[in-house]
């Protein structure tokens, strides 16, 4: 009990209660802030007041059109104008024509057959047989002393057989190459290839001398006389031409048999044998003789 009173006096005389002590708990130390830009102060807005006028859409200024904008022409300047295409395509060059394919010597016209105004437009029998198809054209003037055909006709059939093209003589030529067909050629050639379907012709009416002479005697085809003729064509569409055949055996026999059924018909038969002039063809002509010329 002593000792309990002891220490009861020893703390009474020390101070204040270490009880406030214990109760109050201490102060934490305050962080440092993060420093931050200032805002700046708000400026107030003051909104104009805007009439119902102000708010309707203004209108766009117009803009000129196409037509507009064109500067004016005079009528002397638009008849220029409307004439430039026209003088530039004038004045444009052409552009070349492709080469063609070479042509063999016997596929190449010795003469161009004229083309000329037609009598009547209608096609068929023609002078006085109904083996001869054809056309009658107006009268041939020359343009050399000597050549011209006074009752022309182009013939495009005869005997059953087309030419190869439209061919101008006159009528007592086109009645010979007639005789010739039927009594010549169709039976030379029989039925090889199943007979004949065209005639090729290489001649018909031309305005030259002969052989093309400058300062010879006008040709028998200046004349309407004469017919050149380079090869046929079977109806299996094999062709026999003079230039090819003439010296083969199975073509050769054939065209010799064309060749000496012409001489008596015609007054002259010229062929290979003839002249360097006649190597891809057969001539034939109408001109009087005492006898035949046949070579």
């Amino acid at each position: 009990m002593r000792v309990r009173a002891a220490l009861l006096a020893i703390a009474l005389s020390a101070g204040p209660a270490p009880a406030e002590l214990l109760e109050k708990s201490p102060t934490p130390v305050p962080r440092p802030a993060v420093e931050s830009t200032p805002e700046p102060a708000a400026v107030p807005v003051t909104m104009p007041v805007r009439s119902d006028a102000d708010i309707r859409p203004r209108p766009r200024p117009d803009r000129p059109t196409v037509r507009q904008m064109q500067p004016a022409v005079s009528a002397g300047s638009a008849l220029a104008i409307a004439r430039l295409p026209q003088a530039g395509l004038a004045r444009s060059p052409l552009p070349k024509p492709r080469p063609e394919r070479a042509l063999r010597r016997s596929e190449r016209p010795l003469s161009s057959d004229p083309a000329r105004v037609l009598r009547s437009g209608k096609v068929g029998p023609i002078c006085g047989s109904s083996d001869i198809i054809g056309q009658r054209v107006d009268p041939i003037p020359g343009r050399l002393e000597g050549c011209g055909i006074a009752n022309p006709v182009r013939v495009a059939e005869v005997a059953g057989i087309r030419l190869s093209r439209g061919t101008t003589m006159d009528c007592a030529t086109a009645r010979v190459f007639r005789s010739w067909v039927e009594g010549g050629l169709k039976p030379a050639v029989g039925r090889l290839g199943g007979g004949p379907a065209r005639i090729d012709v290489a001649a018909g009416y031309a305005c030259r001398t002969i052989n093309s002479r400058r300062g010879g005697s006008i040709s028998e085809h200046g004349k309407g006389n004469a017919i050149d003729i380079s090869g046929i064509t079977l109806r299996n569409g094999k062709r026999i031409t003079v230039e090819d055949g003439w010296r083969r055996q199975a073509e050769g026999k054939v065209l010799r048999r064309l060749h000496r059924a012409a001489c008596g018909p015609f007054g002259t038969v010229l062929g290979p044998g003839a002249d360097r002039f006649h190597q891809d063809h057969f001539h034939f002509d109408i001109k009087r003789r005492n006898s035949p010329y046949c070579r």
